[in-house]
């Protein structure tokens, strides 16, 4: 596959995306050549997905698959996962190849409080991500159109979460001089930490 993507355009990525182990969800990636390869796992409020709940005080640890409690602690687990997503693509760039929530919680579900729980995760870590997913064929009866899910932010009545989903973010900054990020919907404030030892006034910076 990789031969054949990079046949058309040398600067084309091939991702590489672990198998699913609910033993150990932070599969190390193979040794593959990080210039034309990025690793790509998936990563989900389990909790969430499974029991199509979303509560601001509970959530399950997929490293040690306990119940976590409290808002702060469920924040810190999460950070902590998707850090060992990170780590786990050794030298490659890692992209989370699919991340998002079910829509189909009820219509008492607060769903941009729930999608903000998640990515408020993934900007902390300074991660990229694909946002799973974009089906404007969603409906109601049928969601996703595929394995029972109803993850799309689209649908044919309209979109779902966008007040958590569309957010600042970096698209032009030295290398590894972003450290993390982070964007409240609710009050429209972002932060962006950087490591000043790896940018200079002559770099350039665009959010």
């Amino acid at each position: 596959v990789q031969k054949t993507i990079t046949k058309h355009n040398k600067k084309f990525v091939t991702f590489a995306e672990p198998h699913l182990d609910t033993e150990n969800p932070f599969v190390d990636a193979p040794d593959l050549d990080p210039n034309i390869f990025s690793w790509a796992p998936h990563f989900y409020d389990f909790f969430m997905l499974v029991m199509k709940s979303f509560n601001r005080w509970i959530a399950i640890d997929i490293d040690s698959t306990l119940p976590v409690f409290s808002p702060y602690l469920i924040d810190w687990v999460f950070r902590r996962n998707l850090a060992k997503m990170k780590k786990s693509g050794r030298k490659m760039n890692v992209l989370i190849g699919e991340i998002g929530i079910p829509f189909d919680m009820g219509p008492r579900t607060d769903y941009n409080a729930a999608l903000n729980r998640t990515l408020r995760a993934v900007e902390a870590n300074d991660l990229d991500f694909t946002l799973w997913c974009y089906y404007p064929l969603n409906t109601e009866g049928e969601g996703d159109d595929w394995n029972g899910e109803d993850l799309s932010i689209r649908t044919k009545n309209g979109n779902r979460g966008l007040l958590s989903a569309i957010r600042p973010f970096v698209f032009k900054c030295p290398t590894k001089a972003s450290v993390s990020q982070h964007f409240d919907p609710f009050s429209q404030t972002y932060k962006l930490e950087l490591d000043l030892e790896n940018y200079s006034k002559d770099h350039q910076l665009a959010v």
